[in-house]
């Protein structure tokens, strides 16, 4: 027993002996790694120091570039402020070297430039002579009629002006008849400083001529002038073949051509329908009313036959009413109010409009011939039997290039209508 209790103790000091040796092994490796990570610690703060410095030497060069760009967007303002002194000044400048130019061409009684260039578009003229436009071939500007006038071409920055030095009389002879009977006006740009007299002549054959004097009130300025042709009647329009200029003292002459006058556009030439919509169809007291009566969705259904009649408005002013096989034929016109075969004369008529935009009426001339309804007309409503008008006045306002509303004064009230282009 005694031999059992030394035996284990000692087994077990032999193991606390072992114990402390893998202790002392585990400490010594800690300690081992504490001081590397000390090691690395001491490195880390080296480097971070050394960051620190450069991040130091980072932040004064950005100061020192911002100090920079302050400077220079200062100076950049004082320049831009300077720029434009110095631009207001040489425009002033100019301005002046102008004026003096102008000044001295007066003195010499010449032009100082070119007239402004016309801006008619070049399908609406006939040129003689401009630098704007094709001329007319073959026209001869110095005809030997006798006269003392001196003609000469004179430059203005690529421009040539037509110069009369001397003026008594001066001929242009066109190298064939012209016709411009189709042209409105006859345009002359002209410039004189010293003439008290300037007449202007067209020419036709036989020969036949007639004078249009050009005012010479505003000298040593370029004047324009469009004349027109109707005033140069008799002469014939359509077989003019020279041109005269009578005066006296020195003119200058340029953009000489003849001008078409400017198309208007006709809002109405096209063809419209009653806009299917309700209130497309309405009376009432006042223009535009529907107080009385006014379609709804449910007529517009039923009168479809109606609302593909069509109003036919010609560029040539002429009218139709198409309605097809079908239309709305009311109980006066002896029909059941419904769909049925046009009656006469309310069944497809031909005839003319006049539109005057200005006073915003448009007249349909011819009997049978309306718009909206055939009944409505100036003053009242028609009837069995009653006579039809040879021609019908409505009131019109164009909404915009697709839509019309449509006005007839019956005399109690107005008939409304709305329109679209198809």
């Amino acid at each position: 027993m005694k031999r059992m209790l030394l035996f284990l103790t000692l087994a077990a000091t032999m193991m606390a002996c072992t114990k402390d040796d893998d202790q002392d092994a585990e400490i010594a490796s800690l300690t081992e790694q504490l001081n590397q990570l000390k090691t690395d610690l001491a490195g880390l703060t080296a480097q971070l120091s050394t960051l620190n410095s450069s991040n130091s030497a980072l932040e004064a060069e950005v100061d020192a570039l911002t100090a920079t760009v302050s400077a220079l967007q200062t100076s950049n303002a004082t320049l831009t402020t300077d720029t434009t002194t110095m631009g207001a000044t040489i425009a002033a400048l100019s301005d002046q070297i102008t004026a003096l130019a102008i000044e001295i061409a007066a003195l010499k009684g010449v032009p100082y430039a070119a007239p402004t260039a016309p801006t008619a578009a070049a399908d609406m003229v006939m040129s003689i002579f401009s630098d704007s436009y094709t001329n007319v071939a073959g026209t001869q500007f110095n005809p030997n009629w006798g006269q003392s006038t001196v003609v000469t071409t004179e430059d203005y920055d690529g421009n040539d002006v037509m110069k009369y030095a001397s003026l008594n009389y001066q001929g242009t002879e066109f190298a064939a008849a012209l016709d411009v009977s189709t042209y409105s006006v006859l345009h002359v740009d002209y410039f004189t400083s010293d003439a008290t007299a300037l007449d202007f002549f067209l020419i036709s054959s036989g020969p036949v001529e007639v004078a249009k004097a050009l005012p010479v009130t505003s000298k040593g300025q370029w004047n324009s002038i469009d004349i027109p042709l109707s005033s140069f009647s008799p002469v014939v329009l359509s077989d003019l073949i020279q041109f005269k200029v009578v005066g006296n003292g020195t003119v200058y002459f340029d953009n000489i051509y003849f001008k078409k006058a400017a198309v208007v556009a006709n809002p109405l030439a096209g063809t419209w329908k009653i806009t299917p919509e309700a209130g497309s169809l309405a009376v009432g007291p006042a223009k535009g009313s529907g107080e009385w009566w006014s379609i709804d969705a449910a007529g517009v259904t039923t009168r479809a036959c109606y609302y593909d009649d069509q109003y036919v408005f010609g560029t040539d002013g002429s009218f139709s009413n198409v309605m097809g096989d079908q239309t709305w034929v009311e109980g006066w016109q002896g029909g059941g109010d419904a769909c049925g075969t046009p009656v006469a004369p309310h069944n497809g008529a031909t005839a003319t409009y006049t539109y005057d935009a200005t006073a915003g009426t448009l007249v349909i001339n011819g009997a049978g011939a309306y718009i909206g309804l055939a009944k409505a007309y100036n003053g009242g409503e028609l009837a069995a039997g009653t006579a039809v008008p040879s021609s019908i006045t409505y009131e019109v306002t164009v909404v915009d290039a697709s839509n019309l509303t449509v006005h007839v004064n019956i005399g109690t009230g107005y008939w409304n209508y709305k329109l679209t282009k198809e």
